[in-house]
């Protein structure tokens, strides 16, 4: 589910050099501040969303940033606590045909110096490994637990980061289950990470995006971008590139 696909997939980004622009400030201002900071990109569906994220991806691992990506879907809205763990496993470069005793070996030897022994155990949901659930964890309340799982992810991002600058691509974003948003979101908030996504409007993870752009104690570090359509001659210059030709009639380009 890399989101990073290869260019033939799309064919060449074309009319979006001020969205990138965009993106490229808000990066050296991440970078400069070593602070969290969040763009979002929302538009309609069919907007070119998918296609400009993959595009900054590819960009920015030319540039040698770490660059980490997830692309959902609907169904992982349905699955409680999907999104979380898709994000810190492609973090982790934990890869989907491993078996259970081979990511709980990963994980135990790269956080072992990060994470409390008692606590492992709270990733055996999320990672369907099989830590022996401790008497610290089996006596906590709900909330305790949720606090405890909080605090486990933000300490393995910022393990697997390492005080390097990451950006995290989320294709979808507006797909992330509830669960995982709860958790996520604050977690994004902390962690030194930059976040591009794309969302579609009129969602809940959007309005939230939104509020939090427009909140005085955040919008310094979260930039929301509305995809507007084409140019009429990005527009044209796609159909040639779709069509595989240098020009087309003006007839057909009106």
């Amino acid at each position: 589910m890399g989101l990073a696909k290869e260019r033939s997939h799309y064919g060449p980004l074309l009319g979006r050099e001020e969205e990138i622009e965009i993106f490229d400030c808000c990066l050296e201002a991440y970078e400069l501040l070593e602070e969290p900071y969040t763009v979002a990109f929302v538009g309609i569906p069919g907007s070119g969303k998918s296609h400009l994220l993959a595009e900054l991806a590819v960009l920015d691992r030319a540039a040698k940033h770490r660059v980490t990506t997830v692309e959902l879907t609907e169904d992982n809205v349905k699955q409680p606590l999907s999104g979380i763990c898709l994000l810190v496993a492609r973090a982790l470069g934990l890869q989907d045909n491993e078996t259970s005793s081979e990511r709980q070996r990963t994980l135990q030897t790269i956080f072992q110096d990060t994470i409390e022994e008692s606590s492992f155990c709270l990733l055996n949901d999320v990672f369907s490994v099989k830590f022996p659930v401790t008497d610290k964890v089996s006596k906590m309340c709900s909330s305790e637990r949720a606090s405890a799982f909080l605090l486990t992810c933000t300490q393995m991002l910022q393990k697997v980061l390492g005080g390097k600058f990451g950006i995290f691509f989320i294709d979808n974003a507006h797909f992330v289950d509830p669960l995982s948003w709860s958790i996520m979101w604050p977690m994004l908030q902390s962690v030194v990470v930059f976040m591009a996504m794309s969302l579609a409007p009129v969602k809940d993870r959007t309005e939230i995006i939104f509020q939090a752009a427009a909140d005085a104690t955040t919008s310094e570090r979260i930039t929301c971008v509305r995809l507007e359509g084409l140019k009429a001659s990005a527009v044209v210059q796609k159909a040639c590139q779709d069509l595989g030709v240098s020009s087309i009639p003006r007839e057909l380009a009106r």
